[in-house]
Parts: structure tokens; C-alpha cells; sequence
């Protein structure tokens, strides 16, 4: 996306981000942020532009994406009729959707930091920095194991084992000599 007006665009990305959030986990939470960074971008375009010059084509396809979200909320909300039952409409997991939105929101913080730390492996004092850029204060043990929840560390894979028979074979060659009697030769006797 080619910036045209930084205020707006920043907001519109952080929109995505929380649509694209609110689809993998369906949260319907976070579709209402996504919702407020709309409005904000709307706002920081009117009072930078006027109201004249359209708003940029990117807003108007999520503003229609999440308008369409939030009418599939629409029928489930007008159906609760207990606090229980509204908030399992907002978010049917098994958290309150205030409880899960926070941690998908800090998961996510946590994933880009990591993912921005390093091309290869996932570097903690940099992801580290970067958390506490954003006002969010984490130990490095909570990172580790963070990282290791979400699939981001590598495996340290076991050594191929050998397939060795369960009973090692002579390796030598077993004649019999008589009725009854065997000749061993060979490297192991």
C-alpha cells in the first residue's frame, strides 16, 4: 500500500490487522477495534483534507468488510437475553471475549516482535527492545516459552538411529563339520 496520508494509512493497516485477527479467531471484539481505527482514520483524513477529497479505496473495501462482520453479529446478539448468552455471542470460545481478546492481542504483539527480531531465528534481546518500544514489559523465560507455544524456536531434531537387528548376527561364517559339530571362522571369534 503507497502511503498517500500517514496518519490515515497507519490507521487503516492497524484496521486490517485487527480484521484479519478478528477472522482467525472470531472475536467479535476485535472486529469493533477494527471498527474504532476506521473512524480514527476517517477523522485524522477530514481534519487533514476536508471532507471534499474522497477517502482512499482501501478504507472503503474494509469498512464494507467489517459492516458485513458485524452484521452476522446482529442476529446472535439480538437473541441473548442473559449477560452469559451476549458474550457467548460476541466470542463462542471458552474465555470471556475480554479475557481472550487481550490474549490474542498480546500474542499477536508478542509473534510480530519475534518474527521482526531476526530472518532466521528468533533473536529475544531484539524482540525484547521492541516489546519495550510499545509499552509492553515481558521477561525473556515468558518470551521462550512463548515462542515455543506458537511454533516459532526450532526443534532440535533426535540423530537418526541405526536399525540394528535386537540380537547382533556373528559376523562370520558358521560350517558344519560333522553331524553334530560346527566350525566357527571369522572376525567375531
Amino acid at each position: 500500500m503507497i502511503f498517500i496520508h500517514e496518519a490515515s494509512d497507519k490507521e487503516i493497516l492497524a484496521g486490517w490487522a485487527y480484521f484479519s485477527e478478528w477472522r482467525d479467531s472470531g472475536n467479535f471484539l476485535l472486529l469493533l477495534d477494527a471498527l474504532d481505527r476506521l473512524n480514527h482514520a476517517e477523522r485524522a483524513w477530514i481534519a487533514a483534507r476536508g471532507r471534499r477529497p474522497p477517502i482512499r479505496r482501501e478504507w472503503q473495501v474494509l469498512r464494507r468488510c467489517v459492516m458485513r462482520g458485524m452484521a452476522r453479529l446482529r442476529r446472535p446478539l439480538l437473541d441473548a437475553n442473559t449477560p452469559a448468552k451476549t458474550e457467548r455471542a460476541i466470542y463462542g470460545g471458552g474465555k470471556r471475549a475480554t479475557l481472550a481478546r487481550t490474549d490474542q492481542l498480546n500474542d499477536r504483539a508478542v509473534t510480530i516482535a519475534m518474527l521482526g527480531s531476526g530472518s532466521k531465528r528468533v533473536d529475544y534481546d531484539k524482540a525484547l527492545a521492541t516489546l519495550a518500544e510499545w509499552g509492553i514489559f515481558r521477561q525473556k523465560g515468558y518470551l521462550m516459552k512463548r515462542a515455543s507455544e506458537l511454533g516459532l524456536t526450532q526443534r532440535r531434531r533426535p540423530r537418526p538411529r541405526r536399525n540394528l537387528p535386537a540380537w547382533p548376527k556373528p559376523s562370520g561364517r558358521i560350517e558344519q563339520v560333522e553331524p553334530g559339530r560346527l566350525r566357527h571362522s571369522g572376525g567375531a571369534y
